[in-house]
């Protein structure tokens, strides 16, 4: 039986040994990281010796920067990447939440729905009368 890593496109293999690393590095972060933080910090990238550390808002990214250098020298020393030369903090970005456009229904008052009807009356043009009235059906619905 062949490895699923030969399966794959070099490309999407690739990927997902680059997933695996982060995984593995959310890991060591979080033995390091003092419990309080855990949950609220992530591994973001990790690229020529720079580790890119996500916080889950303005406050836990503060907190988080004043444990970077016990952070870097722990990881370094105890967590074996030695290759760590830098750690960045970002702040997590929530994409906006899109507002659904709601149906919006319209009702016009009685006397506005008996003002159409008596203009659709004396209206001689037939598909005129036909759209006034039809309006008055749709919109005359309190």
């Amino acid at each position: 039986m062949r490895r699923i890593n030969r399966c794959l496109n070099v490309k999407l293999l690739e990927i997902c040994q680059h997933t695996v690393q982060i995984e593995e590095l959310n890991a060591k972060l979080r033995e390091y990281l003092p419990e309080s933080m855990r949950e609220q910090c992530h591994v973001g990238s990790f690229n020529k010796g720079s580790l890119v550390l996500i916080a889950s808002d303005a406050g836990w990214a503060s907190q988080l920067r004043y444990c970077l250098p016990e952070l870097r020298d722990r990881l370094r020393s105890e967590a074996g990447i030695y290759n760590l030369i830098s750690i960045k903090v970002t702040i997590k970005i929530e994409e906006p939440v899109k507002a659904i456009p709601r149906k919006t229904t319209h009702t016009i008052s009685a006397k506005t729905c008996t003002s159409i009807l008596a203009n659709a009356d004396e209206c001689s043009y037939s598909p005129l009368k036909q759209a006034l009235q039809d309006l008055v059906e749709h919109l005359g619905k309190d």
